[in-house]
């Protein structure tokens, strides 16, 4: 089990939301999700609002949001508490 699951993530990756679910097998039940995408205006980069409809479909909220580097920035995903005592 893993406490914390780092996702990099383009635009043209795949389906974010068979991503996500792939990562919380491993994720123990306080764990979190950082995923890291392009900023706006890099190649990749992938829309907030994809992750935010995307997100509760696959069991996690978004708490935060970081500048992870020059080009990538970083969202912070856990799943729910209610989600979490049902594990």
């Amino acid at each position: 089990m893993a406490d914390v699951v780092v996702l990099w993530w383009r635009e043209d990756d795949g389906d974010l939301f068979d991503a996500l679910t792939d990562a919380l097998t491993s994720l123990a039940d306080e764990g979190v999700v950082w995923l890291l995408v392009p900023k706006s205006g890099r190649p990749g980069h992938v829309e907030p609002g994809d992750v935010t409809e995307v997100a509760p479909t696959a069991g996690l909220s978004q708490t935060s949001s970081i500048s992870a580097a020059k080009d990538w920035s970083g969202i912070r995903l856990v799943t729910p508490k209610a989600a979490r005592s049902k594990r």
